[in-house]
């Protein structure tokens, strides 16, 4: 520059601003550690320093400019560095040689190991946007605006190096699943451009220009409308043209926003998941290379109904079940879903959302779940609507009746031969795992269960057996009409023997659960029979359907079927579990039996006997042949009163927590008021006295009849017989799961001890609920590996809690017992647990706990309002690089003003409640009630924590039980894995599907645990 140039230090200073603004981009850039280099800290030192030196300059030039300008100002001092400025003109000389050493520095420096991570493509990508770099900064001035363009390439070039080196830390475990993320990423770029970063505002932009175009197709319609309606001639043939070229162009146009923008998101979506996600290498549960490779390839061609997959892969059991569909669906929901005739559904039809729904039944059915869908849509069959009458649009119960007992028809033919293998059952089976209006209202334990059932009967030996059980079914009689008219929905006195097959049947294709009621102890039997024994199971469906009694296998009397259970649910399996907890009051050793034998006997004896007797508190039957009355009336009683188990009776929760139906009841058999229920004192009361009378003969009425009314009546005589523990209106729940196991298997059962409850040890002090959780995991395994390999089922029962069915032969169990269990438990379960507990949570990982808690607590939370509130509180996160820990207290910190709404909302409704009754009740007795609530509400709120960080942790699991739970949309399973938080073992509850975890209380394992079994 001449010495005569004007170069306005302001400007000077504007540009140094630019340059030290793209300095602090590229300092940021060189602050990943992936991209630093020592040679890239030297030189940015070196630009660092030259910079802070002209900005120096130019402050103490400042005065010297005013005094030039008529001000007191002095010179400026030059500076003795040959690379720093005397002049305004030298300072910019100076920016431009700063700005030169950019592009040198970019074109030069990168990670020195990038050449041998990536391949060649991605290293002629790289050299190639280094150069255009290069050519940028040496093109001309850099002008602020020019800056701005290099930054962008700049953050192009460290988006390729960055790509680079994730399919490079990809493909050390997964070379198929690096290869096929190149390709997409190649595929991407090129729609897009090299090393394109994608942001919400690329994606926005793209979408504006579709719409632009779009409304140019409209346009274009309106012209060509226009031009339609035009005289023949030259004028009308030009518009047309014209209208045309129109419309050409905005097509061109729609569609190539339209691919930008799967490029952009397809590209968005596949570098967060193979960065941080389910894909990545880092993931805590890792996908196989092929079926990675399968879920990369669908984000080219569908990026949601990709990300979809591979979320739900990432909790399935099932991951590559999934992944064999990809380009089946991906092709399909491209085309509309046709059949082979080229044929698709009509709309309105959903063909992503029905592609979502066959992901989800492939995580929970896996196998060939997809190839089988494969052929079903194929072959039309998802063409037809609602092929299942009444099965959609209903409960889980409701579902789960209407499909059993479509399948059950399908199965049977005309002439009552039950063929799985038939066309019309195969049809059958087809709608209700594939068909569009059933996968829209899953049900995936019946499905499974049915699966099994199919596969179960088409083995000839057990095909015929079946026939044979069918075959002796006549026409049903007593209460096995009701029955079967439950089951078919006829009127009792049109249902006839085919009705009976098909009710049998029906029931043969139903899982076995629990429900709302605390039947655990029977339904547990009832569970393993319909599992491993089902043409067992149907003979006993065949017996309460055919003749309305409940016959025992282990040679106690047959009873008429149990008919108390709750609507929508199928009538023979709830009247075998129910008449099989009402049989066990036969048994003499059983509590209810002694109760009610106590009971009566103790009435008799209270009643009658000798003047003077000490035995007798009462002579209200004041006769010589006192000997001869007390056993007439004892009989007499015995035999008017059975105790019935009614599952429909409400009552406080279950130890379990997941029951509030379900007690032991007396029933009046004989008499006036038979099949009187004993629900009350009162009731009690009149039943013993109107039997009393009929035992002797006398009439209502009498002195002598009195007298025996007022004495049952009298408080001293129920007083003594309450004071004995004996309640017959009040009979209460529960029972011995032995007792129900010996009369459904007819065997005797032994007990052995799994662990100790807590109350029986001598010394628990520092004992933790992990150190009991080992040790009962530990004695579990040892006795299914010494007494239980291959017995597919194994009875337990939680002391005072819960009986169900431990998995000796679960596949995840088969590790641990190969050499010494206690080193395989360590080094399976306890030291990864450790590990995960001392790891932080990257910010993606956090994201998903958040998330996975926002669902735990929705599933049981129905407020509209307080669901805001979650997800205001933690549905963006509650941090990153935290431990498992931190994450928790976080989440339980920010979820703290919605546990206050919650107590408050249910204690309001409390309050009402109060109110309504006749009953003062302040605020302050609401805040009290809110006070007193909140306790058990935030151990709710912190299990769904919990669970969700164990969501993103994915500690290692194993199952060890079946737990009766669930419906038919999904199984509850007992699950041993870590505790994130803390590494110590836990026990859960899982659901399956999805898969999600929910840590059950430290009660479960303070309890005693026992498994029985027939005795040898």
């Amino acid at each position: 520059m001449s010495d005569t140039t004007v170069v306005d230090p302001q400007s000077v200073a504007q540009r140094l601003q630019v340059i030290k603004t793209e300095l602090s981009g590229f300092e940021t850039f060189f602050a990943d550690p992936v991209h630093a280099s020592d040679a890239a800290t030297a030189q940015l030192d070196r630009l660092r320093a030259k910079i802070g030196q002209i900005e120096s300059l130019l402050n103490a030039r400042a005065p010297a400019e005013t005094a030039a300008a008529g001000g007191d100002g002095a010179s400026a001092p030059l500076s003795e560095d040959p690379g720093i400025c005397a002049a305004p003109e030298d300072e910019e000389a100076a920016i431009c040689q700063i700005s030169d050493e950019f592009g040198a520095f970019w074109g030069q420096v990168c990670l020195p190991s990038e050449s041998d991570q990536a391949i060649s493509d991605e290293r002629a990508a790289i050299a190639a946007q280094r150069e255009r770099i290069g050519q940028m900064y040496a093109s001309g001035p850099l002008t602020p605006e020019r800056l701005v363009e290099i930054g962008a390439e700049l953050a192009r070039l460290g988006n390729l190096v960055r790509t680079a080196q994730q399919i490079a830390a990809l493909e050390e475990n997964s070379p198929e699943a690096a290869t096929e993320a190149r390709q997409a990423m190649t595929g991407f770029d090129e729609e897009l451009g090299p090393g394109t970063i994608v942001t919400p505002e690329l994606i926005a932009q793209f979408e504006a220009e579709k719409a632009v175009a779009e409304a140019a197709e409209t346009t274009a319609q309106e012209h060509m409308a226009a031009a339609e309606a035009l005289p023949d001639g030259p004028e009308k043939d030009a518009a047309l043209d014209a209208a045309m070229q129109e419309m050409m162009q905005a097509t061109v146009d729609r569609e190539s926003a339209e691919s930008r923008i799967q490029a952009a998101r397809g590209k968005q979506m596949l570098t967060s998941a193979i960065t941080t996600g389910p894909l990545s290498p880092y993931a805590r549960r890792p996908i196989a290379d092929q079926s990675a490779a399968q879920f990369i390839e669908a984000y080219t061609r569908n990026p949601d109904l990709a990300d979809f997959a591979v979320g739900a892969a990432r909790d399935s059991a099932n991951p590559d079940a999934i992944a064999a569909g990809m380009d089946m669906l991906c092709t399909n929901v491209a085309g509309g879903f046709p059949d082979d005739s080229g044929t698709t559904p009509p709309a309105p039809f959903d063909a992503q959302g029905y592609a979502q729904n066959l992901i989800n039944g492939a995580s929970a059915e896996g196998g060939d779940y997809m190839a089988d869908a494969a052929d079903y849509i194929r072959d039309g069959g998802h063409l037809q609507q609602n092929p299942i009458p009444d099965g959609t649009g209903r409960d889980a119960n409701g579902r789960e009746r209407a499909r059993s007992n479509y399948l059950a028809d399908a199965a049977i033919g005309a002439d009552g031969t039950l063929d799985v293998t038939s066309p019309a059952a195969q049809k059958a089976l087809g709608h209700l795992r594939f068909n569009p209006d059933v996968v829209d209202e899953p049900t995936a334990s019946l499905n499974a269960h049915v699966m099994s059932t199919y596969d179960m009967l088409s083995e000839p030996d057990n095909q015929t057996r079946a026939q044979g059980i069918l075959n002796d079914i006549e026409e049903p009689q007593g209460a096995g009409r009701t029955l079967v008219a439950r089951s078919s929905g006829a009127a009792a006195a049109d249902v006839d023997a085919d009705d009976t097959r098909q009710a049998v049947v029906a029931a043969l294709m139903t899982p076995v659960h629990q429900g709302n009621v605390g039947s655990c102890f029977a339904t547990a039997g009832v569970r393993r029979m319909s599992t491993l024994e089902p043409l067992e199971s149907m003979e006993f469906y065949a017996e309460l359907a055919e003749t309305g009694t409940f016959r025992p296998r282990n040679r106690l009397d047959p009873i008429p079927a149990v008919m108390s259970f709750p609507a929508d649910e199928n009538p023979l399996i709830r009247s075998m579990e129910y008449s099989a907890a009402t049989v066990m009051t036969q048994m003499e050793e059983n509590s209810r039996h002694d109760m009610l034998q106590n009971a009566l006997n103790e009435s008799v004896d209270n009643l009658i006997g000798p003047v003077g007797d000490d035995g007798a508190i009462f002579s209200a039957i004041g006769t010589d042949n006192w000997h001869v009355d007390q056993a007439l009336i004892r009989a007499t009683l015995i035999r008017s009163f059975m105790v019935e188990y009614d599952a429909t009776r409400r009552t406080a929760p279950s130890a379990d927590g997941s029951s509030s139906s379900g007690v032991y009841m007396l029933i009046q058999t004989e008499g006036p008021g038979a099949r009187r229920v004993i629900d009350s004192q009162s009731v009690f009361v009149a039943a013993l006295t109107e039997r009393v009378l009929f035992a002797i003969g006398e009439p209502a009425g009498t002195d002598k009849a009195k007298e025996i009314s007022d004495t049952i009546q009298s408080q001293d005589y129920l007083d003594d017989l309450m004071s004995r523990g004996m309640t017959p209106w009040n009979m209460g729940g529960g029972g011995m799961p032995q007792e129900a196991d010996e009369i459904l298997f007819g065997d005797e059962q032994e007990t052995d001890e799994l662990l100790d409850g807590r109350d029986g040890w001598d010394d628990f002090t520092g004992v933790t609920q992990g150190d009991r959780t080992e040790e009962l995991l530990e004695n579990m395994l040892e006795s299914f590996h010494e007494d239980h390999q291959g017995d597919g089922m194994v009875p337990i029962m939680n002391r005072g809690i819960h009986a169900f069915n431990g998995l000796p032969d679960h596949p995840s169990l088969a590790p641990l017992m190969q050499g010494d269990i206690e080193d395989n438990i360590e080094a399976q379960l306890l030291a990864p647990g450790r590990e995960i507990a001392a790891s932080q949570l990257t910010e993606a990982e956090v994201l998903t706990a958040c998330r996975a808690t926002i669902d735990s607590i929705k599933s049981w939370d129905p407020s509209g309002r307080r669901r805001t509130m979650l997800e205001n509180a933690i549905g963006n996160g509650v941090g990153a690089d935290l431990t498992p820990q931190q994450v928790d207290t976080a989440i339980m910190a920010a979820l703290q003003p919605y546990l206050t709404t919650l107590c408050l909302d249910q204690a309001n409704v409390w309050r009402q409640q109060e109110i309504a009754a006749g009953r003062a009740c302040t605020t302050a007795d609401r805040d009290a009630h809110a006070a007193s609530i909140r306790p058990q509400w935030e151990e709710r709120i912190s299990g769904g924590s919990v669970g969700g960080i164990a969501a993103a942790a994915a500690p290692p699991t194993v199952t060890v039980a079946d737990t009766n739970w669930g419906d038919a949309t999904q199984d509850v399973m007992f699950v041993m894995a870590p505790d994130p938080r803390t590494g110590e073992l836990q026990l859960w509850k899982q659901y399956n599907p999805p898969g999600n975890l929910v840590p059950m209380g430290e009660d479960w394992v303070d309890a005693g645990w026992t498994e029985h079994g027939a005795e040898e």
